[in-house]
């Protein structure tokens, strides 16, 4: 959780997770075309947003901001610890109600964002 302190606002920061759609989706007013994307985090002032960014990227692989996909995300640090990161695909609660929802769980950090 150290280094998680030190990332800067605006960094898009990637996991080794690829998310693969086989349609077009939505998240929000946002439009996902079908294809594959590594799942990762966008930092923001007071939290994080779940975020989406075309193709595979490799480890070090540098990233274009323009390229980031933001997703109707919600975002806690009171869902308990996460030793390892978690990614789930589960039925969104509170705003996500009613929508698919990917999940990446790491330390306290608990991030949902809406695949509709």
């Amino acid at each position: 959780m150290d280094h998680v302190d030190k990332i800067q606002v605006g960094t898009f920061v990637p996991s080794r997770t690829i998310l693969s759609l086989s349609g077009n989706t939505s998240s929000g007013s946002t439009s996902i075309k079908a294809g594959e994307y590594t799942v990762g985090a966008l930092r923001n002032k007071n939290d994080w947003s779940l975020a989406l960014y075309p193709g595979k990227l490799g480890r070090g692989a540098k990233t274009d901001s323009a390229r980031v996909i933001l997703l109707d995300s919600s975002f806690s640090n009171s869902e308990g610890t996460a030793h390892h990161s978690l990614f789930d695909l589960v039925p969104g609660h509170g705003k996500l109600e009613g929508k698919a929802t990917l999940i990446w769980h790491f330390g306290n950090l608990y991030l949902a964002g809406a695949l509709e």
